[in-house]
């Protein structure tokens, strides 16, 4: 066989969001789809808040990653996340993500994110480059050509 195999698993830390959230924005998703015919919808099943890409890991450093997590939520206090406003990413005239925002608990998340960024740090996970931007992504535009029709948030 001339295949190659994945030298581990595709692996990412994030806030799942309840049904009723996910179905609400599942809803706001069918409404921009008839504006967005370049993108490529993320299924509500699949939306959530990353906190973290960790990109490929083997297997075996998966349970490091986990006890690490545990110690990282550990310092932050139970919270509510509130989702608010549409967006894109880089900007909505050359969109490349649309997504929704946080409000009421976005600190908080952002706390949680540092955490889980330096506590992996310390497990040998490169450490962000960039500042935590809380979001939930809606689409992936597929050519950013930007959105002349579409709707203001």
């Amino acid at each position: 066989m001339g295949g190659r195999s994945i030298a581990g698993v595709r692996a990412f830390v994030a806030i799942l969001l309840p049904d009723t959230v996910r179905a609400a924005l599942g809803v706001e998703i069918e409404r921009l789809r008839a504006f967005g015919r370049n993108v490529s919808w993320v299924a509500p099943d699949n939306l959530h808040v990353t906190l973290k890409f960790l990109g490929n890991v083997e297997p075996a450093r998966l349970d490091d990653a986990v006890s690490a997590l545990t110690v990282a939520a550990a310092v932050v206090a139970p919270f509510e996340l509130a989702i608010v406003g549409l967006g894109a990413f880089p900007s909505p005239t050359r969109p490349r993500v649309l997504w929704a925002g946080l409000a009421a608990g976005a600190d908080a998340a952002a706390k949680l994110a540092r955490s889980v960024d330096s506590t992996l740090a310390g497990h040998g996970f490169p450490p962000e480059d960039r500042p935590f931007a809380g979001h939930i992504t809606l689409g992936r535009v597929r050519e950013p050509r930007g959105i002349p029709d579409s709707p203001r948030p």
